[in-house]
C-alpha cells in the first residue's frame, strides 16, 4: 500500500517522461470552459474498523479475515470541472465502492450493540461514498506541462451491515467532513496523448478527531474526436482516522485503503 502511494506520488512531484514535440492542438490547450468525466472504478478494499465501545473483545474487525471481504467492488466516480476566470476552475467529484463477504467466524465480533457469535455464517456489506468540492488555481501554465493548486473540502459515508442466520444484524453509518489540500499535474506526452496526476488529502489531530485521508491518482487521457476523450488509471484512497465520542464511550476507527484501476470516458463542452 505505501509503495503504490509512494509511487504516485512520484509521479506527481517528478513526472519523468518523454514529453512529445507539440502540446495540444490550439483548440485543447487551455481548460475548456466544462468537462465531465465518467469512470468506473474496480477497486478492492482491505484493513480494519471499529464501530463500539473502546476496549471492547472483538469491536477491532479485520475486513478480510474476520468477514470474508474479499471480492472486487465497481463503482462510479464522476469529476466535473468547470472553468472560471483566468486559471480558475471549480471542480466536483464523487464516488462511491461497495463490498459484501460472507463466513462463518472464526472468533467473535462485537459490532453494533450486538456480539456475532463465532462458528455462524455471518454476511458483512460496507459501502463508502466521497464527495469532493474543489477550487484549482493553475500556478504553472506551460506548453508541456501544467501545475494547479487545489483547496476546498470533502464529505465521506461509511455504512456497515453484519447479519447472520440466527437474525443478529446490525448496522452503524458515519458520515465526516474535512478540508482538503492537493495538487494535479498534467504533462503532455503527444498531440492527444496527456498524463494526469493529482494528490488531495488532510492531516488533521483535534481534541476529538487525528488521522490523514489520502486520495491519489494516474491517468492516461487520450482524445480520440474532438469533444471526447478516453482515460485509464489508478486510484487510491487511504483512511487512517480516528473518532471519539466521550459521553457515549465509543471510538470510530479505521486503518483501510480501497485501490484498483478506473476507466472510462470525458466530455467537452
Amino acid at each position: 500500500m505505501k509503495r503504490t502511494l509512494l509511487l504516485i506520488a512520484t509521479i506527481c512531484l517528478f513526472p519523468c517522461v518523454s514529453v512529445a514535440q507539440d502540446w495540444w492542438e490550439d483548440d485543447f490547450a487551455d481548460y475548456p470552459p466544462i468537462t465531465l468525466e465518467l469512470n468506473a472504478w474496480v477497486s478492492q478494499l482491505e484493513g480494519t474498523i471499529q464501530w463500539g465501545r473502546e476496549g471492547t473483545a472483538g469491536s477491532e474487525i479485520d475486513f478480510v479475515e474476520d468477514t470474508g471481504i474479499d471480492s472486487t467492488g465497481v463503482g462510479p466516480y464522476i469529476r466535473l470541472n468547470i472553468g472560471m476566470a483566468e486559471n480558475w476552475d471549480l471542480r466536483v467529484s464523487v464516488w462511491h465502492a461497495n463490498y459484501e463477504g460472507s463466513q462463518s467466524l472464526a472468533s467473535p465480533i462485537s459490532f453494533g450493540g450486538i456480539t456475532f457469535n463465532s462458528g455462524v455464517e455471518t454476511i458483512t456489506d460496507f459501502s463508502m461514498s466521497a464527495y469532493y468540492v474543489l477550487l484549482g488555481y493553475k500556478f504553472i501554465d506551460g506548453e508541456q506541462l501544467d501545475f494547479t493548486v487545489l483547496g476546498g473540502g470533502g464529505a465521506y459515508r461509511a455504512t456497515m451491515e453484519m447479519a447472520n442466520a440466527t437474525g443478529a444484524i446490525a448496522e452503524e453509518t458515519s458520515i465526516v467532513g474535512i478540508p482538503l489540500l492537493g495538487i494535479e499535474m498534467t504533462v503532455s506526452l503527444s498531440d492527444t496523448l496527456l498524463l494526469r496526476t493529482q494528490v488531495i488529502g488532510m492531516s488533521l489531530s483535534v481534541s476529538d478527531a487525528n488521522g490523514e485521508v489520502v486520495d491519489a491518482e494516474a491517468a492516461f487521457i487520450w482524445t480520440f474526436y474532438e469533444g471526447l476523450y478516453l482515460t485509464a488509471g489508478y486510484k487510491v484512497f487511504q483512511a487512517d482516522v480516528e473518532f471519539e465520542n466521550s459521553i457515549q464511550n465509543i471510538t470510530n476507527r479505521g486503518d483501510f485503503s480501497i485501490q484498483g484501476p478506473f476507466f472510462g470516458l470525458g466530455l467537452v463542452f
